[in-house]
């Protein structure tokens, strides 16, 4: 729940940061408050951690935890970048796609803390549903970039058309494994 809460969050961030870098406007309130929101979210999941020894975790949880980490301790240093126009947006959307991906595959990986299968199968519809929603929220981001453009920047769409073919894709997967 603190991984999705922080993928969750990241999400609205990069699509504040999409938009209003694209207005020319990240002094807006609205982008305050979502780094605010995002840093609680932080701070909910150092909190957690802070109380498990992650060492002790499965490897692979704990490699995507420390990845996740990595990029989350760099979130500062690429929010000033973003603001200050130094980075291209689509660097900004990479940042938060690979934080966010390090996220989703530790969710994936708590699959190696039980045999229960029913966990595990909710664990696995969890996590394409989180698939899904990053897919989505990328779109978003993109698009809200793009319509106050009014123009699609370099390889915008290629992006777009790949992000939405991924989504159905994942959509299926979720489909295929539904129960009744």
């Amino acid at each position: 729940a603190q991984m999705s809460g922080l993928v969750h969050e990241l999400q609205f961030e990069r699509h504040e940061l999409s938009l209003r870098s694209a207005e020319k406007n990240l002094s807006a309130p609205e982008v305050a408050a979502q780094i605010a929101k995002t840093d609680a979210a932080r701070r909910q999941l150092a909190d957690f951690l802070a109380t498990r020894q992650v060492a002790s975790l499965p490897p692979r949880l704990a490699r995507d935890l420390d990845q996740a980490q990595q990029k989350l301790n760099a979130i500062d240093a690429e929010r000033k970048a973003a603001v200050s126009r130094e980075r291209p947006i689509d660097e900004v959307w990479a940042f938060y796609k690979a934080a966010n991906s390090s996220l989703i595959s530790a969710t994936a990986a708590l699959s190696q803390l039980t045999d229960d299968g029913e966990l595990m199968r909710a664990i696995s519809a969890l996590v394409t549903v989180l698939q899904i929603k990053e897919r989505a929220s990328q779109e978003h981001a993109l698009l809200s970039h793009v319509f106050a453009l009014n123009e699609f920047p370099a390889g915008a769409y290629k992006d777009l058309v790949t992000l939405t073919t991924e989504e159905a894709d994942y959509v299926s997967v979720l489909e295929v494994n539904a129960t009744d």
